[in-house]
């Protein structure tokens, strides 16, 4: 085609103007049908002077359906043509460039988050990042992702200048120094190994940005789709720290937990302990000598050991039986009273148990053993 100027400055000016891409698409499109077939592509390439085989492989990347059908595709295959200009070897449509030596030794951190998509030097990385790396990425992980964009127009908009820089590198990295392309196959290969996703996340993206089936993915293609791959990570990486934070904190409430049963208890608890304890025994005892009472009335202090007599009841000892060899005397003298007691009733000051009779000449308490006041 004539009417087309195929020099770098005039392919550089094209290539940075929407404009001037649609403009050469109407001009390719010499039967008007709305795409440029193969039967008209080689009027419009033939004039690059780039030898056939160059276009050919041009042509198969740009056209995986054998027509350039959008003005996005003829910009692809100019930016190709634009390389091959400068010297840069046009790799076959599915074949997947060599390794870069920087690609391979860079370890790629990202920045704002400490999000790491590849494999990063020990160390260099939060646990959470690298746990965040020990598992595939899985397509539940990502769909939360796409749904916050409603087209490919908001995912571009949301890349700040830093993000911008990072994703040249890996552009670079993949692309192998083409300038604004890089060849699907090795994009999605890169995607899998380098961001430790499943195939299935990848397409996912890829579906999403419009690219599942395309052979080439140009700038703003590759910036989506590695986008989305950083947010990915980014969410998985801020659940795992919420996980974390949530096991650290049950582990400190249960060592706390463990600091507080291991502490001795207060002489004021130890000393309330005790108090009870006495009250306790002292309701215990009025209940049993209140029960005794009730079935042994006037019981005396030696009708059952351990326990005092009534204060109501006189202390009586029972009559001593005649001895059946000894004859019976008359006008015998009745026994002696009882001694009266030598000491004054006493309660105990711990336990308030009455000590009366007998027991008033204890000298401890015969229910909890304190001594006598």
């Amino acid at each position: 085609m004539s009417g087309f100027e195929w020099t770098e400055s005039h392919l550089q000016e094209c290539l940075a103007s929407a404009e001037l891409i649609k403009d050469a698409f109407v001009a390719a499109d010499a039967n008007g049908d709305g795409m440029i077939g193969a039967h008209e592509a080689p009027a419009f390439f033939l004039p690059s002077g780039l030898p056939g085989d160059v276009l050919s492989r041009i042509w198969r990347l740009s056209a995986p359906d054998n027509a350039l059908r959008t003005p996005g595709q003829l910009r692809v295959a100019l930016n190709m043509s634009l390389q091959a200009m400068r010297g840069h070897e046009i790799p076959e449509a599915g074949i997947s460039p060599p390794p870069s030596p920087t690609a391979s030794a860079a370890a790629m951190v990202g920045s704002g988050g400490g999000t790491t998509f590849s494999a990063a030097r020990p160390g260099s990385a939060s646990e959470a990042a690298t746990a965040a790396r020990r598992t595939t990425m899985r397509v539940d992980e990502v769909e939360p992702v796409l749904a916050r964009f409603k087209d490919v127009a908001e995912v571009l908009a949301s890349i700040g200048p830093a993000d911008a820089n990072k994703y040249e590198n890996h552009l670079n990295n993949v692309s192998q120094g083409a300038s604004g392309w890089v060849l699907a196959a090795p994009a999605r290969a890169y995607f899998i190994e380098r961001g430790s996703m499943q195939p299935e996340a990848v397409d996912a993206i890829l579906r999403f940005a419009g690219k599942e089936t395309a052979a080439v993915l140009e700038h703003d293609d590759f910036f989506v789709a590695i986008h989305l791959v950083y947010l990915a990570f980014q969410d998985r990486q801020r659940s795992l720290q919420q996980q974390q934070q949530a096991q650290q904190q049950a582990q400190q409430q249960q060592q706390q937990k463990q600091r507080q049963s291991q502490i001795p208890p207060s002489p004021e608890a130890v000393a309330a302990d005790r108090e009870a304890f006495c009250t306790a025994a002292a309701l215990s005892a009025r209940f049993a000598a209140s029960a005794l009472t009730s079935v042994l009335p006037g019981a005396g202090a030696g009708a059952v050991a351990g326990t005092r007599s009534s204060p109501t009841t006189p202390v009586v000892p029972a009559p001593a039986a005649p001895s059946p060899s000894a004859p019976a005397m008359v006008g015998a003298m009745p026994p002696p009273p009882p001694p009266a007691p030598s000491s004054k009733p006493w309660d105990c000051p711990v336990c308030t148990y009455e000590h009366t009779g007998r027991e008033a000449d204890f000298l401890t308490c015969c229910m909890c053993g304190h001594e006598k006041p």
